[in-house]
């Protein structure tokens, strides 16, 4: 047999590995592509499901919770201008301030691609509603200003068609939607 023959079917060899080897790692990356895809989309999901649950059970422990209770009647007095102690705008401070952070988890989400923006809207929409129409939300995002990083307040502030929902609002039997 010739040398040259065989190092040409050698070349010949080499070469389609290489092709193959390509075909192969072509096909894994589009495998790896599509799992990644699918695995941001059940995060996606599963992230505003986590923040959407959260509010809910904070606006039911709202409900049925008489401390917190008591924390929502202390916001009315304090946007109807009467004083509040330390200790009462501490509790207040804290009940608001779980809220709106985990608002702006949507609005990381979002920022990273991975939120829907369809329900952030909603939720800055509502977020804005309260800092409009209540003193005690009011100072919270004041006092709070640089708990929140720059382009979620950007955001929450550039929200125009907000409602203005003050703490009465909650009382209310006829109110405004805030879709």
């Amino acid at each position: 047999m010739n040398w040259d023959m065989v190092g040409a079917l050698a070349e010949a060899a080499g070469a389609l590995g290489v092709i193959l080897t390509l075909i192969y790692l072509t096909v894994q990356i589009r495998q790896n592509s599509k799992l990644i895809d699918d695995n941001r989309k059940a995060v996606t999901a599963q992230s505003t499901r986590d923040v959407e649950l959260f509010i809910a059970n904070y606006t039911f422990e709202a409900a049925r919770d008489p401390e917190i209770r008591k924390i929502v009647e202390n916001m009315v007095a304090y946007d109807n201008g009467e004083s509040i102690d330390d200790l009462q705008w501490y509790a207040m401070r804290n009940f608001m301030l779980s809220l709106a952070l985990a608002i702006q988890s949507q609005w990381v989400n979002r920022e990273t691609g991975i939120g829907f923006d369809e329900s952030t809207t909603l939720q800055f929409r509502i977020l804005r509603g309260l800092i409009e129409g209540n003193a005690a939300w009011r100072r919270l995002w004041e006092d709070e200003a640089l708990t929140f990083p720059a382009g979620f307040r950007e955001a929450v502030m550039s929200i125009e068609d907000a409602p203005v929902l003050d703490t009465d609002f909650f009382f209310k039997k006829d109110h405004p939607t805030t879709t």
